[in-house]
């Protein structure tokens, strides 16, 4: 397995909020009338790319920012899509 975190210094979410942010156009609350741009598609693609190569993507909430971890399997082991 290979596993990649990317650190996001951006507005600390709640475990809340982190079991939303992988559905199809969610915009959290924290966002909306921001000026903050997005359709809410981002992450939902980046999971369904994931998944569709065997991996799966999680965030894990900070006081000051989240991080974004997701997981491939390597080589032989990678599922077909």
């Amino acid at each position: 397995m290979i596993e990649m975190s990317v650190y996001n210094d951006g507005i600390p979410l709640s475990a809340e909020e982190t079991g939303m942010l992988f559905r199809k156009f969610v915009r959290l609350p924290a966002v909306v009338g921001t000026r903050i741009k997005g359709t809410g598609l981002g992450l939902f693609i980046t999971k369904n790319i994931i998944e569709s190569h065997g991996g799966i993507i999680r965030c894990e909430p900070g006081p000051s920012g989240n991080t974004f971890i997701f997981t491939l399997q390597r080589g032989d082991n990678a599922k077909t899509a």
